[in-house]
């Protein structure tokens, strides 16, 4: 049976006075919501407010005492810095080894081509430093000049100038830089003429500060047991706190044995 007209007119009649009663409701029901977070919003604000504040001037406070305590420490950090680099000075010495020449080759096996200094910036048992033209792929600027060597020293102590990339494989090498392409390799050693002397200037500077600490810390501690037991106890604790099952190794049992002969001298 078809749906009667009157009941149409009807549902329409009453779905109008819900829809108009859910709709005031709605309304005022929202209002009531941003009302409270009205309410709400103005308490946090004034609550975030306080808390800014408030940590404003504990982090004032802990910065300034702080400050007070780190200060307090620069003098005890620099006594540390300077027994660290003693006993590295101490542990280079024990190695007893001289600075390497380095090995500077391109290609691999039968196509290997072995790179020979064209020029020398340091040459000694603490460190050899020399110039060396290698060849690059570029399409311009097809050589380069690269700084290639070694020292005895170690990262605890200096800066090293390392560049990856480079387009030669090294040797006994711990600092490479490459300073920059040319043309051919004429420019190349007419540039090295111009500023040899230029050439790494502020690590070289550096590394003869570290030298004459080295030769003068070595001199003034020499059969000295104190400074003797002191290295070999940074090793026990090295194999003991730094090193994976330290305690197990022969070098450890080595240590005991030598810091034992020590302490009974």
């Amino acid at each position: 049976m078809v749906i009667d007209l009157k009941e149409v007119k009807e549902a329409r009649q009453t779905l109008k006075q819900i829809n108009e009663a859910q709709s005031g409701f709605k309304d005022n029901i929202n209002k009531q919501i941003k009302d409270v977070e009205d309410k709400f919003y103005k308490q946090k604000r004034a609550l975030e407010d306080k808390e800014y504040k408030e940590v404003s001037e504990l982090n004032k406070t802990k910065n300034k005492i702080n400050g007070n305590y780190e200060r307090k420490k620069e003098n005890y950090l620099s006594v540390m810095s300077e027994f660290d680099e003693v006993l590295e000075f101490i542990r280079i010495n024990k190695r007893n080894e001289k600075a390497r020449k380095p090995k500077v080759y391109s290609g691999y096996r039968d196509k290997r081509r072995t790179h020979k200094p064209i020029d020398v910036l340091e040459n000694d048992d603490l460190k050899k430093i020399f110039v060396y033209i290698t060849n690059n792929r570029k399409p311009k600027n097809k050589v380069d000049l690269c700084i290639i060597g070694d020292t005895i020293f170690t990262e605890k102590l200096l800066d090293f100038p390392y560049t990856y990339g480079l387009d030669a494989n090294t040797e006994n090498a711990n600092i490479r830089a490459f300073i920059r392409s040319f043309e051919d390799e004429d420019k190349a050693k007419e540039y090295i003429k111009r500023n040899k002397h230029k050439l790494l200037l502020e690590f070289r500077k550096e590394h003869s500060k570290i030298e004459e600490r080295y030769l003068k810390t070595l001199a003034e501690i020499k059969d000295n047991k104190e400074w003797e037991i002191a290295y070999w106890e940074s090793r026990k604790y090295y194999y003991e706190e730094c090193y994976y099952r330290g305690t197990e190794t022969e070098e450890y049992k080595d240590v005991l044995k030598k810091l034992k002969e020590l302490k009974n001298k």
